[in-house]
């Protein structure tokens, strides 16, 4: 069937005539090739009279730019902006909505083919409506979902999963080493909440003149850290379509707001890599700098990713800056999170060179300002929330491993290679 024969599609327009604002009053206006996140869009504009609209459970395309082809899920209505469609099944199921998302992620690569554009692909509704995919009877489309919806449920499990605990580390971070909460609660003559005795042992029960807990210094970032720029490979060395041992990392894996972007389109080196770009290859623990955004719409830039080793090796790019902690001086959950925080992102951004394009340097970046606490605390915290982001990396790998199922059965299942009780027991197996 074509796909215009069994979805509905509403493709979205530039804003022309409506009135938008900053304030979340409204429906939230989605535009894709800067809006759309790895798991849910990130709208800075509202608006109260919208045009093109995806309603809750549609599946979303980004249409056009360096975004083109990822897919999420409406969790509420939107109105779509320019760079954005949505498909909805003519059945009005959920099931087959999925059906669809599965359809378009199998065939993908072909989809990408269709479309025009010199530097960034761009797809029309005629690109859509006439897109051949497999549609077999109600009963078989409703099997097939709910086999690989099951390994899905499972990755979004883990996700959420992993969302939490970060949350958790960070929460601890802000509560030790910006907001000072064990220590105005020991000079209150209080015992820190939530906090054993050797742990609250190690906070001052002051602060100095300078506001900073007694024994706490003021100095560079560079105190904590080794830090080097991305390496700058030429465009010929690298390929999205066939895959190598090498894999680059670019500013596109560092989410807004910090975090590793997995789902972000990787591009390979296609030879083996030269001892000259050895050092430049990742290690658990390594964290990734975004050193470049818009002037008009800063939000990644300073943002940070933290590396986990994976399947294959990754390079680091260049305008992403690599960072490792300084063995027995701190660690990289410390340091993690601490460039995460809005304080110190308020700091670095400071330092940024403006033009068209705002940008850190690499001198910026070692001098920001950072409080340092006592090696002690640094070593504390570390040893608290190692443990969380180990967890975080092998649910991520679990998750890697559950995608690769998913795929490898889907093909299966729509060749008719594989029965529908072999894919259950395998995905059974799997979660």
């Amino acid at each position: 069937m074509k796909l215009g024969e069994v979805c509905e599609i509403v493709m979205g327009q530039s804003p022309k005539g409506d009135t938008y604002n900053h304030i979340e009053n409204g429906y939230p206006l989605l535009n894709g090739p800067t809006e759309f996140g790895a798991q849910h869009p990130n709208c800075t504009l509202w608006t109260t009279s919208p045009k093109k609209m995806c309603q809750t459970g549609d599946l979303i395309f980004c249409v056009r730019g360096s975004t083109t082809g990822r897919m999420n899920w409406a969790d509420q209505p939107y109105c779509l902006g320019r760079g954005v469609g949505a498909f909805r099944a003519k059945t009005g199921k959920q099931s087959d909505n999925r059906f669809i998302f599965y359809q378009i992620t199998m065939r993908l690569k072909s989809l990408l083919a269709q479309s025009n554009g010199s530097v960034f692909p761009n797809l029309n509704i005629s690109d859509f409506y006439n897109f051949e995919i497999d549609w077999p009877n109600s009963e078989n489309r409703l099997t097939i979902t709910s086999l690989l919806g099951a390994l899905d449920d499972k990755i979004e499990n883990n996700r959420q999963l992993n969302e939490t605990l970060e949350v958790m580390a960070r929460a601890i971070f802000k509560s030790w080493f910006v907001d000072f909460e064990p220590v105005h609660a020991k000079a209150a003559g209080n015992t820190p909440a939530h906090m054993d005795t050797k742990t609250a042992a190690l906070f001052p029960s002051s602060f100095d003149d300078d506001g900073l807990p007694k024994g706490w210094k003021e100095s560079k970032f560079e105190d904590l850290i080794e830090f080097k720029n991305g390496y700058a490979f030429k465009s010929k060395e690298l390929s999205k379509d066939v895959k190598t041992n090498f894999a680059i990392l670019k500013m596109g894996h560092i989410k807004v707001g910090g975090g590793l972007n997995e789902n972000y389109k990787t591009d390979y080196l296609i030879s083996e890599a030269s001892p000259k770009m050895e050092k430049y290859i990742l290690e658990t623990g390594d964290i990734l700098m975004s050193m470049t955004d818009m002037k008009d719409n800063v939000r990644l830039l300073g943002h940070t990713a933290l590396f986990y080793k994976q399947n294959v090796n990754f390079l680091v790019n260049q305008r992403v800056g690599l960072i490792k902690a300084k063995k027995e001086i701190a660690n990289y959950p410390y340091i993690y999170c601490l460039t995460n925080n809005k304080t110190f992102l308020y700091e670095i951004r400071k330092r940024a060179n403006s033009g068209v394009q705002v940008n850190l340097s690499t001198d910026g970046i070692k001098t920001t300002p950072t409080i340092i606490p006592p090696l002690s605390l640094m070593v504390k915290f570390g040893s608290l929330t190692h443990p969380i982001f180990e967890s975080i990396f092998n649910s991520s790998k679990e998750n890697q491993t559950l995608a690769s199922l998913r795929d490898t059965l889907l093909a299966k299942l729509m060749s008719g290679e594989i029965h529908v009780k072999e894919a259950d027991r395998e995905v059974e197996a799997a979660v």
